[in-house]
């Protein structure tokens, strides 16, 4: 299955262009109830685990060529957990959460999944937790829904872990064929919704002048096709 961008995806995407101050990265952190020492592997480990609750962790962007139609998410056959969940101590003397938003504001790498898991050492009490994704893979909801799929709600509950294999890339002759039958599909509909226009448009005049009548002004419409 060919999963397309939407447009808004897109808009947060050109948003971030080189020389744009945008950041488009929505961020999830909390505190941890965690005893005894930290190790990594066993973070990570755990992380790997769950993954396969949220598919999209594994995806990342795959821009598109002239007749391709629009990018698309795919699995990233190189997927390595290492470059997105890290361990790393708090500074010292620096509030979390001030912390934490930095981090969040980081960009992003698009060649990669866009997103990154980061446990914090040296809060005292717990350990810290600072997600970030891309608005195109997840928006507040999503971050907030992924948060609670890699984390359990018990924390003896039983993970098993599956082997994953990526889905291969679509071929370019496949993208073009996806993308021409979706143009074709619009313009069909489009065809089809002709003849209810004049319809549609003298409710919308009429709305219009009913609206004008109440206020007591002028309203013009004007559609160009």
């Amino acid at each position: 299955m060919i999963e397309r961008l939407s447009t808004g995806d897109l808009m947060t995407i050109w948003a971030e262009e080189p020389g744009s101050a945008a950041n488009m990265n929505i961020g999830v952190t909390g505190v941890l109830e965690h005893h005894g020492p930290v190790a990594a592997e066993s973070l990570r480990a755990a992380v790997d685990a769950r993954l396969d609750r949220v598919p999209m962790l594994r995806r990342r962007l795959l821009r598109t060529r002239f007749g391709q139609g629009r990018p698309l998410w795919v699995d990233d056959d190189d997927f390595d957990l290492a470059r997105h969940v890290q361990i790393t101590p708090l500074p010292p003397n620096v509030d979390f959460l001030d912390w934490a938003a930095t981090r969040v504001a980081e960009p992003l790498d698009l060649d990669r999944p866009p997103w990154r898991l980061i446990f914090v050492t040296g809060l005292g009490q717990g350990l810290g937790l600072v997600i970030a994704l891309h608005h195109a893979l997840a928006d507040g909801t999503a971050a907030v829904a992924l948060a609670s799929a890699l984390l359990d709600t018990s924390p003896d509950a039983p993970v098993t872990p599956s082997s994953w294999t990526p889905v291969p890339i679509p071929s370019p002759g496949s993208l073009v064929r996806d993308a021409t039958v979706a143009k074709l599909t619009a313009l069909r509909r489009a065809v089809i919704g002709l003849p209810h226009a004049p319809r549609t448009l003298r409710t919308a005049r009429a709305g219009l002048s009913a609206m004008s009548a109440a206020l007591g002004t002028h309203v013009a419409l004007a559609i160009f096709v």
